[in-house]
């Protein structure tokens, strides 16, 4: 990330609103704006993004106290769904695929891939 805002390719809080198909929407997905006959309106922030190497890379910033052993498995598997709108929506923004995607999560002091 460093290298990235020193090249100028490290994007911050950058918003989105995304069109998905209703059947694809799950239970507890949040920040739905409306819902059409066919499709829901998401919207969101992805807290940061940069290019490396021609590919995008997420980072997205997570308070959950979760515990030390197993934690970065439980952050996966709770962010998985919404890392993956992010990725959808930066794809559409920008047309590059997108490579990682990273929680960092400040309780435990590191980040975990998804």
């Amino acid at each position: 990330m460093r290298r990235a805002a020193a090249e100028g390719r490290l994007y911050k809080e950058t918003p989105f609103i995304l069109g998905i198909p209703l059947s694809e929407l799950q239970m507890g997905d949040e920040k739905v704006l409306q819902a059409f006959p066919d499709r829901a309106i998401i919207q969101g922030v992805i807290d940061a993004w940069f290019v490396e190497d021609g590919r995008l890379v997420i980072v997205d910033y997570k308070t959950d106290i979760v515990p030390l052993e197993g934690g970065g498995q439980v952050l996966a598997a709770r962010y998985r769904r919404q890392l993956d709108y992010y990725a959808l929506a930066l794809n559409k923004m920008t047309h590059e695929p997108v490579g990682e995607r990273i929680l960092y999560s400040l309780h435990l002091n590191g980040s975990v891939m998804v």
